[in-house]
């Protein structure tokens, strides 16, 4: 942690006056306020970043849901028309032993 009282002190022993040592530490204390990164801005960080992920893993988990319910669905029509078409070979067989018959 930055230690004013210590700062303040070196920058009198360097020629400062009280009141500019006072000065340049809390210049440099607002310095500190508006470009450095604190622990809570890290754990504000952490969190968005976490859900951010939880929602794509959400929207991953919808998506691959999706994909389970079209493959489903096109498994069930090529059922159905294996069905169809196993209906109109044997139509086609039955219609071409009656014209056999018939000729």
């Amino acid at each position: 942690m930055f230690n004013a009282i210590k700062y303040s002190k070196e920058l009198e022993d360097a020629g400062f006056t009280r009141e500019q040592a006072e000065v340049t530490i809390g210049v440099f204390y607002k310095f500190m306020d508006y470009n450095f990164a604190t622990k809570d801005d890290f754990k504000d960080l952490d969190s968005f970043v976490r859900s951010k992920f939880t929602n794509i893993e959400n929207e991953f988990a919808l998506v691959r849901n999706e994909f389970a319910l079209v493959r489903s669905e096109m498994l069930n029509l090529e059922h159905r028309m294996v069905i169809k078409l196993g209906l109109m070979q044997v139509a086609a067989l039955a219609l071409l032993t009656t014209l056999q018959k018939m000729l």
